[in-house]
């Protein structure tokens, strides 16, 4: 699954994605080895990565194709992480 996929890139590890989601390690590599992140977890995920893994990326058999608004605002919202988290690793030492 290519959004399960991008979703634990974003993530620094299962671990924090984990604590993040308040559920346990071993909850997110079953989602790994199913390929699917249960419905009730699909609207923190897209509030936690903000927009860059959306609903629809992450379960489009329950919410459909991403709406053209939406995938505009999704854009606009990655690219706001990649420069938040450019900004970031500019700070470290």
């Amino acid at each position: 699954m290519a959004a399960l996929d991008k979703l634990l890139q974003w993530a620094p590890s299962q671990s924090a994605l984990a604590r993040e989601l308040g559920v346990s390690p071993q909850a997110i590599e079953g989602w790994r080895r199913r390929g699917q992140v249960p419905a009730e977890r699909v609207l923190d995920i897209e509030r936690i990565t903000a927009g860059a893994v959306s609903r629809y990326d992450l379960r489009p058999d329950i919410y459909g194709a991403m709406p053209l608004g939406d995938r505009r605002e999704g854009d606009r919202r990655q690219g706001e992480r990649r420069e938040m988290d450019r900004r970031e690793a500019e700070r470290r030492p």
